[in-house]
């Protein structure tokens, strides 16, 4: 971040009292450096024995040079394997983006229903959720997986009826993609849970993250991961679109309510974390939402796009801080249809706003990784943008992944036209492949 700008963001957020709390609060950035690589936060617990194996004149200084020693040779040895794993995946994503045609490159900037790849279903019956859903594979769906080339898929209730159909979909779609697919699905636990709210798996059920949140514990949201991660890996996913990294500041917003682990942003950011470790641990991506966070916002229902009333320093002293925690870990951001008037000009929701991802989540806050929308289905934003100009937007906005579009063949149409005109230079074309296809490679989907 700009030593200047957070200067003087902090100088000005001494004077500012939040819904999340007072004065006072750490800058997200600091607490990012502060813990990174840490999900428990504990790396300071135990400083005490430290300081007394340290001051203990009785202790075998040699002994200790040697196991420093030792250290430094396996953290050598570390850092010479992960660097050699990084060339390894750059240049298998070098060699695979110069294969690839334009058409491939648009494709992978997709995560779509199954039901879009069936052609005689119309856009209103792929989104409606209590209309027939795709549950196998047909020929159809094959010739538009060769056609559309989509990065990935997003598995929905009406896409499941039993473990066996399920796996058998999703290894039928992975067979007939050209090249691997992200497979997701959203299981938060809790209300919002594709699985588990599903009687007909038997994998273990939680109330909410927020009663999990409210022991605190790091250890706990990190079994959450684990658990999850564990089900969804057995089923053939490999994207969890979760955990919800926002903070349950308002308690009358209902939206997310119990979804979100805690109504205190370090709470929250240290809970968030742990979770996506233990993902991690079952070979599951995460994805972290909303940003900048929807926690305490306006509308959001019948059609309103959400809204924060905040500005930025208020935002960074609470609804920001989670997602800053996740970014040295996190696999995605998913970036809201919420409305900042406060910290942007432009008047769109942050998935479409230049001024939100380009500006504010990647050069302020420096996230670098894969950016996704929140699904471009909702209502709030298919009443104010057609498929084409909604996913045109949100690419030039810096996002790397359209979500769910209402009509895939006129948003992928759209975004194709525009990368032929120069709309979407072929500089933001690649730099999103580029990041996806990384992605990919490094859960070694590609190799």
């Amino acid at each position: 971040m700009n030593r200047k700008l957070l200067l003087s963001a902090l100088a000005a957020a001494a004077l500012v009292f939040t819904a999340c709390g007072a004065v006072g609060k750490p800058d997200p950035t600091t607490i990012t450096k502060r813990n990174e690589g840490n999900s428990s936060y504990s790396e300071f617990e135990d400083i005490s024995e430290a300081t007394d194996v340290m001051t203990d004149p009785s202790s075998d200084s040699s002994s200790d040079d040697s196991s420093q020693a030792e250290k430094s040779e396996e953290l050598i040895e570390k850092e010479k394997k992960e660097q050699e794993q990084k060339e390894k995946i750059e240049k298998t994503v070098e060699k695979t983006m110069k294969k690839m045609s334009a058409e491939e490159k648009v494709g992978q900037l997709f995560i779509v229903r199954p039901d879009a790849l069936e052609t005689d279903f119309s856009a209103a019956t792929v989104n409606d959720d209590k209309a027939v859903g795709v549950t196998y594979v047909d020929d159809q769906m094959k010739v538009n997986l060769d056609k559309y080339y989509v990065g990935g898929v997003a598995v929905y209730n009406k896409n499941i009826t039993d473990e066996s159909q399920l796996k058998t979909l999703i290894e039928d779609l992975q067979s007939e993609s050209k090249l691997p697919l992200f497979v997701g699905v959203e299981e938060e636990g809790g209300r919002i849970s594709t699985i588990s709210n599903n009687d007909n798996f038997d994998v273990k059920k939680y109330e909410s993250m927020n009663s999990v949140g409210k022991s605190e514990d790091a250890d706990s949201a990190k079994s959450v991961g684990k658990t999850i991660g564990g089900y969804l890996n057995k089923l053939g996913f490999n994207l969890n679109f979760a955990p919800v990294a926002d903070v349950y500041s308002n308690p009358e917003n209902t939206i997310i309510g119990d979804r979100a682990f805690s109504s205190e942003p370090e709470t929250a950011a240290k809970l968030v974390v742990a979770e996506i470790k233990g993902l991690k641990e079952k070979k599951i991506m995460s994805a972290v939402k909303h940003f900048p966070g929807h926690g305490d916002v306006s509308g959001g229902t019948n059609g309103v796009i959400a809204s924060t009333s905040k500005n930025w320093v208020e935002l960074m002293q609470c609804e920001i801080i989670p997602f800053t925690e996740t970014f040295n870990v996190t696999d995605m951001v998913m970036v809201g249809h919420i409305t900042a008037p406060k910290v942007a000009d432009d008047g769109l929701p942050a998935s479409l706003s230049k001024e939100m991802v380009s500006g504010k989540l990647r050069k302020e806050l420096g996230y670098d990784g894969v950016v996704i929308t929140d699904s471009m289905s909702a209502s709030s934003i298919i009443n104010s943008y057609n498929s084409g100009e909604a996913a045109v937007r949100a690419i030039n906005a810096g996002v790397d992944i359209i979500l769910a579009p209402y009509d895939l063949n006129e948003a992928y149409t759209a975004v194709f036209e525009a990368v032929e005109s120069g709309t979407i230079s072929e500089e933001r074309l690649d730099e999103s492949v580029k990041r996806i296809l990384t992605l990919k490679a490094e859960y070694g989907l590609i190799k």
